[in-house]
């Protein structure tokens, strides 16, 4: 028995080949593979966003200092004027928004803050605001105070004809043919076909030429005070020199904010200037009460930077104020926060409430 198991131990020694003894190896030959591994990783990576001085921009075009300004550093300049260069342009916030160079939460930071003319950049594209309810079937008439009935046999839908007569309820005039072109309803191809047939006495009519800053200085038949916080766009285009584009974008601001509690914050609507919001701030009336409040203590933070006045580093400032006890006692609290200087305390004071 013994003898089989020391043959047997011969023999397994004789196949299986003697393993190597460990071989004293240069650490170093891993600790340079560790590295050069380390280092493509960091090539890799998405560049840290820095923290820049955001203010209201147009991407299109926009020189070099102005994006170092926003923050951008040189590589992802040269990825946007290559872009460009190509016939890029951008023709909505979501068109930066695709850029790689762009991460998610640098361009959280800037979205608030882009202005984009579509007036310029928008593509040569008729997209008409209202489809008609059936064919236009057109006959000599005088929009001024025509019935209902009249508009729906020229071919006008219900909705069509429901934002007319809203806007001659409120005062609204047809002094001429280009005034119905005006309405955001009408499309450019219904228009074309109903311009020959309209007829507007003379006496209606303006004379004289027009120039172009006098665009829309015409209507003014504002008969009460426009509450900016509720009028909707046929209220703003019967209001001197608002057109249909600038009416939509402040809508659309205004939906952004929450509300204003200033007739100066129009001055912030893109393609508003300070002779045109002279010229209507004695028709405007604001209700502080329609403003929609932020609940400081329960907004999360990519919400709270969707408002226009809370960029990046504000909203950072009051969450990690917010966090050092769990919540903001009252608005006054805010006034210790470093970065909120008398200016933006005032302005953002009206849409915060702690409770």
């Amino acid at each position: 028995m013994l003898t089989t198991f020391i043959i047997g131990g011969l023999i397994i020694r004789h196949i299986i080949p003697h393993r190597k003894p460990f071989e004293n190896r240069d650490i170093n030959i891993y600790t340079a593979k560790i590295e050069e591994f380390h280092n493509n990783l960091r090539q890799h990576e998405p560049e840290k966003v820095q923290q820049g001085d955001l203010f209201y921009f147009d991407p299109n075009n926009l020189p070099d200092e102005d994006w170092q300004r926003l923050g951008l550093s040189e590589r992802q300049i040269a990825v946007i004027k290559r872009y460009e260069a190509k016939g890029g342009k951008f023709y909505s916030g979501n068109d930066l928004k695709k850029m790689y160079c762009i991460p998610s939460n640098q361009y959280d930071q800037l979205e608030p803050f882009i202005k984009i003319d579509n007036r310029e950049y928008r593509p040569s594209v008729s997209i008409p605001t209202e489809e008609p309810s059936g064919k236009i079937n057109p006959f000599p008439f005088n929009p001024d105070r025509l019935p209902r009935e009249q508009w729906l046999k020229l071919g006008l839908s219900e909705k069509q004809v429901d934002v007319i007569l809203k806007y001659e309820s409120k005062g609204g005039k047809f002094r001429r043919k280009e005034d119905l072109k005006k309405m955001y309803v009408i499309s450019e191809q219904e228009y074309k076909i109903l311009e020959p047939f309209i007829e507007i006495p003379a006496d209606s009519s303006s004379t004289g030429t027009k120039k172009p800053d006098q665009e829309y200085a015409e209507i003014i038949p504002v008969k009460e005070s426009v509450e900016i916080n509720t009028a909707d766009s046929v209220v703003w285009i019967m209001l001197p020199g608002i057109g249909p584009s600038i009416a939509s974008r402040i809508i659309k601001y205004r939906e952004k904010l929450g509300g204003f509690y200033s007739a100066d914050q129009l001055i912030e609507v893109y393609g508003m200037d300070s002779v045109r919001l002279n010229r209507i701030k004695p028709y405007l009336a604001v209700d502080e009460k329609r403003i929609r409040k932020i609940r400081i203590n329960a907004v999360e933070f990519k919400e709270l930077m969707k408002h226009p006045y809370f960029n990046y580093a504000t909203t950072k400032a009051i969450f990690e104020q917010k966090n050092k006890k769990g919540f903001i006692s009252g608005i006054g609290e805010l006034k210790t926060i470093p970065l909120m200087h008398h200016d933006l305390f005032n302005k953002i004071t009206p849409y915060i409430t702690t409770d």
